[in-house]
């Protein structure tokens, strides 16, 4: 919509006089006064050739026409000739772009692939969707995002700008049909699916796909809203587009501004039903994706560690909720930030990206949880939703499930209840793939990992589906509980600290635990339960320790009637001595080895290769750097020994190397997460690879 008239544009590329020529053509209806419609603009300050017929500004960079105020349709066929670099006016009859009558069909063909299926890991499956290589529209296909319909139909957008509906998911056969419906936009990150409408929000806008004759193609893109500012920076990606429960969205756009900042960067979009009322809804978000519970008015996000983003949180979203990164807040000169509802170590997700709601019971143990999608390392972390409806805190755990794809979206068919997801290598991904598309099915199982928890003032309850070893169980030396605080500031990501303020952690001592009569959850007694952004409960009682995180924002009071225990007064617990355990000291192992685990196991591996390479790498190469000489950013040079590694492992930013400190580019302080003997280790690996 335009001054209150309606807009319609058609578009199509030929050959006139030999030049390829681009036709554009604009048709109005209803404008309440006269406009000067821009129709180009260079951006270096050059002259553009224009038609007589154009006027242009004094410099002759910027070209327009002017249309009048009238309730009749004004069509307006503009040609651009790339070749001469010019703008004019076409005849009607050359343009042949609103000529009615049935569009001919651009893509017919119907291509056919088939589902790789995977092996087990443990209670779950991951299988791989075969892409239609090579194609009949010569188009590389990388996934950015996937919705489903209600009948189980497929849409999935590319990067590239393409449109797929995509038969068959879920079908007995596992044969799946790909058909592409769309083509043309400018990097796309979202799609979604409102009743039987189709959505793609890209750098043009949000757009809606409609098929005037079904005959399953895009005949018209509707500007359904673009009323929101798109900046020329590179990092303004259109990341998320969430369905509410009314028919209304919520966008957010990429934070990091650097050349051409944007008011709306950073920031929560809310977006009417119709598309035509844009409004703040929340704040700080440095690289965060958004996603919409399918029933409920619950808007979740994530982020990514940086400046001013001390780990990787997971938020709820409120109307007004500024989220913590500083160059995303409120345009008022002071606001507080709202505690995210859980912080994950930024060695177990390092690339926090969309969240779906498995909401469906073929999930089985996840169903009714949240699961949030890591892409460096390409995984899946559970979030527990609390039976608290404010969801002030939760907890979460990482699956155990290897996926080949770089995950980063993901999407629930209804029609086999199976979780879908979709991604490409952007950055910094260590999947084996380059992109694709694949499923997680859940087998029937009794998990390891608990059916809920919740951290109370006296404690961590933890509540699984089978029955626990009573033994076991209560064994106090079975359990770990340790605490950490970040520090959020302009810095890249943040050290870990302990309740003192020192790099570190703060160890809990478990005074004894309580085993419900159903035998089928536990109690961890903990006095003097505190306030932390980081909580780690590790628990071992089916053969290997397992981790889950928690974040306390407030202490609640303990109630466990609910879950079958034993009414006990805490106070006097407390005041009795603890239950004997025995005390398990882990050997401090310092070797090549190690160092190798680490670089995995904390993320190294994502950023620095061991093989020389360096592209989509935002870190050096570890193959041959000690004894190197490096030139670092600001002039000078280091030479790579002992004590530098040790450093730029502890303290990153004191000595960059030049060539990896653009804004793509950043490593957070191990301070307090890796201990004296893990950073020998680790410099004893670089050292090993020359």
């Amino acid at each position: 919509r335009l001054f209150d008239g309606k807009v319609r544009e058609r578009f199509q590329a030929k050959e006139i006089d030999g030049d390829l020529v681009v036709l554009r053509t604009i048709e109005v209806n209803g404008l309440s006064e006269e406009i000067r419609l821009i129709l180009a603009e260079r951006g270096d300050g050059k002259v553009i050739n224009r038609g007589s017929d154009l006027e242009a500004d004094p410099e002759g960079n910027r070209i327009f026409h002017r249309l009048v105020a009238s309730g009749n349709p004004q069509v307006l066929s503009v040609g651009y000739n790339f070749s001469k670099i010019g703008v004019f006016l076409v005849s009607s009859k050359e343009s042949e772009l609103l000529e009615g009558g049935k569009a001919k069909s651009r893509w017919s063909h119907t291509i056919v692939a088939g589902i790789e299926l995977g092996k087990p890991q443990g209670s779950y499956v991951v299988d791989e969707a075969i892409l239609p290589y090579p194609n009949p529209w010569k188009r590389r296909i990388r996934p950015v995002a996937i919705d489903f319909s209600s009948d189980g139909e497929a849409f999935l957008v590319t990067f590239d700008g393409d449109v797929y509906r995509i038969s068959g998911l879920g079908s007995a056969d596992n044969q799946i049909k790909w058909k592409r419906i769309a083509a043309g936009f400018n990097e796309p990150q979202s799609i979604r699916i409102r009743g039987d409408e189709v959505f793609v929000f890209s750098r043009l806008g949000i757009t809606r796909l409609v098929d005037n004759d079904n005959d399953g193609e895009t005949d018209f893109y509707e500007m359904f809203s673009n009323r929101f500012n798109q900046s020329a920076d590179t990092r303004d990606y259109p990341l998320s587009l969430a369905l509410r429960p009314d028919g209304s969205f919520i966008i957010v756009k990429g934070g990091q501004q650097a050349s051409a900042k944007s008011v709306h960067s950073g920031r929560v979009m809310s977006i009417s039903a119709d598309g035509r009322k844009v409004e703040y809804f929340g704040y700080g978000l440095r690289n965060g994706y958004i996603s919409g519970h399918p029933t409920k008015d619950i808007i979740t996000a994530s982020d990514q560690q940086g400046n001013w983003v001390p780990s990787t949180p997971f938020h709820i979203v409120r109307k007004g909720s500024y989220l913590g990164y500083q160059p995303g807040a409120p345009f008022k000169d002071y606001a507080e930030i709202q505690s995210p509802a859980l912080w994950i170590p930024h060695r177990v997700a390092q690339s926090g990206i969309e969240q779906i709601w498995p909401v469906d019971e073929r999930m089985g143990d996840l169903n009714g949880s949240i699961l949030y999608i890591e892409y460096k390392k390409p995984s899946l972390f559970r979030i527990y939703v609390p039976e608290d409806p404010r969801f002030v805190q939760t907890a979460g755990s990482q699956l155990p499930i290897e996926f080949e794809t770089p995950l980063l979206k993901g999407a629930m068919n209804p029609v086999d209840g199976s979780a879908y997801f979709v991604g490409f290598q952007i950055w910094d991904s260590i999947a084996p793939r380059l992109e694709g598309l694949c499923r997680l099915r859940v087998l029937p199982h009794e998990s390891v990992l608990p059916r809920s928890v919740e951290v109370y003032k006296d404690g961590v309850r933890l509540s699984f589906e089978q029955t626990l070893g009573p033994e076991l169980a209560r064994d106090p030396s079975n359990y770990q509980v340790s605490s950490w605080n970040y520090v959020r500031t302009e810095e890249y990501g943040s050290p870990q600290f302990g309740g003192d303020g020192e790099p570190g952690v703060d160890e809990w001592m478990v005074h004894s635990v309580l085993l419900s009569k159903d035998q089928k959850s536990v109690f961890l007694a903990i006095a003097d339960v505190r306030e932390t952004m980081q909580l780690e409960v590790q628990y071992n009682l089916f053969g290997e320790w397992q981790p889950l995180y928690f974040t306390i924002n407030e202490l609640n009071r303990t109630r466990l009637k609910d879950y079958k225990f034993e009414s006990i007064n805490f106070s006097k617990l407390f005041a009795s001595e603890s239950v004997p355990r025995v005390v398990k000291t882990s050997q401090k192992i310092v070797s090549v080895a190690r160092g190798q685990q680490l670089y995995s196991q904390m993320g190294c591996v994502g950023c620095h290769s061991i093989d020389g390479s360096t592209e989509g790498r935002s870190g050096p190469t570890w193959l041959g750097a000690y004894k190197s000489r490096r030139k670092l950013k600001g002039g000078g040079s280091v030479r790579v020994d002992e004590e530098y590694l040790r450093n730029s492992i502890l303290d990153p930013a004191v000595a960059i190397t030049e060539g990896f400190d653009g804004q793509e580019a950043g490593m957070p302080s191990y301070k307090g997460i890796l201990s004296d003997e893990d950073v020998e280790s680790l410099v004893m690996f670089i050292r090993s690879l020359r």
